[in-house]
């Protein structure tokens, strides 16, 4: 009787990821919600009910089911990182950082927890812890991508457009072909110039004015999307 339960739930819950691959989180809800019916305790179907929550914008219902599978199982990994998730879209950054830290301390090595840390002090404009945490996962790896172009638009942000350069040559790499990293370095290539205090060898001008409208980045909170609107004001010698 029991295996033939756990049968139930375990087709009910790949009938679900199905629907979710295929973006049907409504029916997949339903799947769900017929295994939970046969389990009310099984934290597979609870996080699957969770992560089917997310990404239809229904964040209180996703955390009513974390909390949860938390309840139940406190150093569930999933549930961890689901919660950190959640409460950072819910711009609840504190609380979303404090289950991503216990998710770190449990398994240090999983750059999931990591990843979304960072990417919640990037949202809450810790720019500056940001950049150091992703210095601290990535450690010599130039693999970790999504890492790597967070790390860009972070330093970018802090000004250190010479550090959001070496990231962009670590994402060179291993993907040579990258044609939004290479305009990046291209972008970026241009800001280095035009802070530069060299003057221009031809007519001896300053770099900044270069450029018909001043100071590309001025009053701007996104500096590399100015930039590139702007891209086409530069005059050349």
């Amino acid at each position: 009787m029991i295996d033939k339960k756990l049968q139930e739930i375990a087709e009910l819950v790949d009938k679900g990821i199905k629907l979710c691959l295929a973006e049907k989180y409504e029916e997949a809800l339903s799947s769900y919600f017929k295994a939970l019916e046969i389990d009310q305790n099984n934290v597979h179907v609870l996080n699957s009910i969770a992560g089917s929550f997310f990404p239809i914008g229904k964040y209180d219902e996703a955390l009513k089911f974390c909390k949860k599978v938390l309840e139940i199982d406190p150093d569930n990994m999933i549930g961890l990182i689901g919660m950190g998730n959640i409460l950072a879209a819910q711009k609840n950054y504190d609380e979303a950082i404090k289950n991503l830290d216990k998710a770190l301390k449990l398994e240090p090595n999983n750059l999931t927890p990591y990843f979304l840390k960072v990417k919640t002090l990037h949202d809450s404009g810790k720019y500056e812890d940001a950049a150091n945490w992703y210095g601290e996962m990535l450690g010599d790896s130039k693999e970790h991508q999504p890492a790597n172009k967070q790390v860009i638009l972070a330093m970018a942000k802090l000004g250190k457009f010479e550090e959001a350069m070496n990231y962009c040559d670590r994402l060179l790499v291993t993907d040579p072909t990258n044609s939004k990293v290479k305009f990046a370095k291209i972008i970026l290539g241009g800001i280095i110039d035009l802070m530069s205090e060299e003057r221009c060898s031809k007519c001896g001008r300053l770099p900044k004015n270069h450029w018909k409208v001043g100071h590309p980045y001025e009053n701007t909170g996104n500096v590399l999307e100015t930039f590139i609107e702007r891209a086409s004001d530069r005059e050349y010698c």
